[in-house]
């Protein structure tokens, strides 16, 4: 009877503890991705401290500490990218998994903000098994599927949500969550969750620096989300997802995050571009105003990327090609030509494009040579040469944007006709005929207003470029803008009067002009 009593127990035992063995608690390490600079040093439990080493994994316990121009990507648990940014401390105080058999039912990481900033990326598919938190001065700030940074200076904290919602939690006071877009300052109405604009101005520009930090290592991972374990289309969405909520929540920031985006992940510039001026627009933003802006601010962080930027912000914003094309060209003059090219192009490609697009054509063209005098020839050649139609309608516009680009730049008449002239095979003596036009002379002459408004607008993107340095500790490429006065638009000059060799072309006034693009 006894050894039959000591047998139930037994299974009576096992019964309860049978569950906890199959979902028992595992201790994990945290792997070093990579690491930028030269200041980053680790400190085990034992107290050794020595240089962090990339790809390494550090255990529960460790405390990593970055200096000045250093940040270290760390993935403490599965598709989750911790980012320590410049002269910071971060300890690794909890790193585990739970596993029912041979399934992940949760896995943990909590990580010890003791100072300086940390972005946290985590990848939304995994909420219901993630579990992660970020330790404060004043509590943990948790999430499962998010983007977020948070700060510490001190004692007090700050917490900035660009995707997803945090969750602050502190022992005797009501939890605080965070949505999107929204932040949490330990200084200011005790730590509830606040709107960017409703802060004072020193610490709007605080949130303004983190949600350029976010949007720096959320791009560096969305640059090469293999290295990090991170799905290309969750590190894209996420790049997106904190580009769209900077626009709509803290648009000042705007310029900012798309270039520390742009810097860090050059391949995404066009579509942090695209996200960009259509969260500007669906916000009731000047979309024009902003695609200028952050054409302008990609290509400066990305100038091989250019033409295809000023592109894709003309495809969002048509209205304003003269303007996107002169402010991405201005902090990308050796594309000037290309940007000229790929935003005509752009607009020809349009529903109402073709050739009823010649003033507005005229108009990109003068508008680059204005700010980029220089390359004159280049860029009237590299308009002139897009697919117009027959001869005749070739001649017609291509001798309206050589006019209109010798005018806005101040360059020869004589001397960019000839370049257009060799390049289409046009007549020189019908080309300059409607170099001449109206149509030239008022595509320069606007040319001049919008050549001032984008060199303003590069010279902003150098202030930002110090800005984006300055918040992410580390250093992006300024925009170099051309040092030139948009030259006045030079009087028409009367064409001699001489017959060309081949047959006359009647002179049509090119406003005129309205048929459907080539196909």
């Amino acid at each position: 009877m006894k050894k039959l009593l000591s047998h139930l127990v037994a299974i009576a035992l096992l019964a309860v503890t049978a569950p906890m063995l199959l979902a028992a608690d595992t201790q994990t390490e945290a792997k070093v991705i990579k690491i930028t600079g030269t200041a980053a040093q680790v400190q085990l439990a034992n107290g050794e401290t020595r240089a962090l080493v990339e790809g390494e994994s550090l255990p529960q316990g460790a405390t990593i500490i970055t200096g000045a121009g250093t940040e270290v990507f760390i993935t403490p648990m599965e598709g989750t990218v911790s980012t320590v940014k410049p002269n910071s401390s971060v300890s690794l105080e909890q790193l585990s998994v739970t596993k029912d058999g041979e399934t992940v039912t949760k896995q943990t990481a909590l990580l010890n903000l003791k100072s300086g900033n940390l972005v946290s990326s985590l990848d939304p598919t995994k909420k219901a098994i993630n579990n992660y938190g970020v330790r404060t001065p004043k509590g943990v700030a948790a999430a499962r599927g998010t983007v977020f940074t948070v700060n510490v200076n001190g004692t007090n904290y700050r917490v900035v949500t660009g995707t997803g919602s945090v969750t602050i939690s502190a022992p005797g006071v009501p939890d605080v969550t965070i949505a999107s877009g929204q932040v949490s300052v330990s200084t200011f109405n005790g730590g509830a969750a606040t709107a960017a604009s409703s802060l004072p101005a020193a610490e709007q520009q605080a949130v303004a620096d983190a949600v350029t930090v976010a949007a720096a290592a959320v791009a560096a991972v969305a640059n090469n989300p293999a290295a990090f374990n991170v799905s290309p289309a969750v590190a894209a969405s996420e790049l997106a997802a904190v580009v769209a909520t900077t626009v709509a929540a803290v648009p000042a920031a705007t310029s900012a995050v798309v270039q520390a985006a742009a810097a860090n992940a050059p391949a995404q510039a066009t579509a942090v571009v695209q996200t960009a001026i259509q969260t500007a627009t669906s916000s009731g933003q000047n979309a024009g105003q902003v695609a200028a802006q952050v054409s302008s601010a990609a290509a400066a962080a990305a100038p091989t990327q250019a033409a295809q930027i000023a592109a894709t912000a003309t495809r969002s914003a048509p209205a304003a090609a003269a303007q996107i094309a002169a402010s991405t060209a201005a902090v990308a003059p050796a594309a000037a030509a290309q940007i000229a090219a790929q935003v005509t192009s752009t607009v020809m490609s349009q529903p109402r494009g073709g050739t009823s697009a010649v003033p507005t054509m005229a108009a990109v063209a003068a508008a680059v040579a204005a700010v980029v005098p220089a390359e004159a020839s280049n860029i009237a050649v590299a308009v002139a040469t897009q697919g117009v139609g027959n001869q005749s309608r070739n001649t017609t516009i291509t001798g309206t944007i050589a006019g209109a680009v010798a005018k806005a730049s101040g360059a020869s008449t004589a001397s960019v006709v000839g370049a257009v002239a060799t390049a289409t095979g046009g007549s020189t003596s019908s080309l300059t005929f409607f170099a001449n036009s109206s149509t030239a002379t008022n595509a320069a002459g606007t040319a001049g207003a919008v050549a001032t408004q984008a060199t303003q607008t590069a010279q902003q993107q150098q202030t930002v470029a110090t800005q984006v340095n300055q918040a992410t500790g580390t250093s992006t490429v300024a925009p170099s803008t051309p040092v030139t006065t948009p030259a006045a638009p030079t009087a028409p000059t009367t064409p001699s009067v001489t017959s060309p060799v081949t047959t006359p072309v009647i002179p049509v006034d090119p406003g005129l002009i309205t048929v459907s693009p080539s196909s």
